[in-house]
């Protein structure tokens, strides 16, 4: 399991609270407070290797001056699979992480939902081992899991949207999808 320097939570913290002072002050975006928004996609990369799919959910919470701040959940499963040497390496990586973003309305772009944040939550790891030679064996693990994510929505609709998000640390480095507003 990777361990987070306490720097990196300052980094993450300071980051999240300097960019609502960016935003516009005339602008009202499409995520609004009691704004909900589901979305399913693509995960890959990360500070884990494989591909898989994930999901998360987030409702408009409060207003912070120009910008709202959401409020959800992310949970997924990623999976690798490499052959070194004969053997079988498969890793089977489920995060599940409670995300805090902040959005960003623009108001030349009312189409456009900018948002950037954190997450914390749990992140369970298991790699099997096939073919050794010795037997197969797998092991599993668990740990406290932090991250940080910035990303974008494109309305397509009222309800529907493009969805595309990069993160850093235990959060996937690519998340992409649809969101679905409710």
């Amino acid at each position: 399991m990777t361990r987070h320097s306490p720097s990196l939570f300052a980094l993450a913290a300071a980051a999240v609270l300097a960019i609502p002072s960016m935003a516009s002050a005339q602008a009202t975006g499409p995520f609004e407070v009691g704004s909900k928004v589901g979305s399913i996609g693509f995960m890959a990369g990360g500070d884990y290797e494989g591909a898989g799919l994930g999901v998360q959910g987030e409702v408009g919470f409060k207003k912070l001056g120009n910008t709202v701040l959401g409020l959800g959940g992310f949970v997924g499963i990623q999976r690798d699979s490499e052959t070194v040497f004969g053997s079988k390496y498969t890793s089977t990586v489920i995060p599940i992480m409670a995300i805090g973003n902040v959005h960003f309305p623009i108001a030349s772009q009312p189409k456009l939902d900018l948002f950037a944040g954190a997450s914390l939550g749990f992140v369970s790891v298991n790699v099997e081992v096939e073919g050794t030679g010795l037997g197969d064996f797998d092991a599993g693990d668990s740990d406290i899991g932090f991250g940080i994510q910035g990303g974008a929505r494109y309305n397509l609709s009222n309800k529907l949207s493009l969805m595309g998000q990069v993160g850093v640390g235990d959060i996937p480095l690519i998340f992409a999808g649809v969101s679905i507003k409710f």
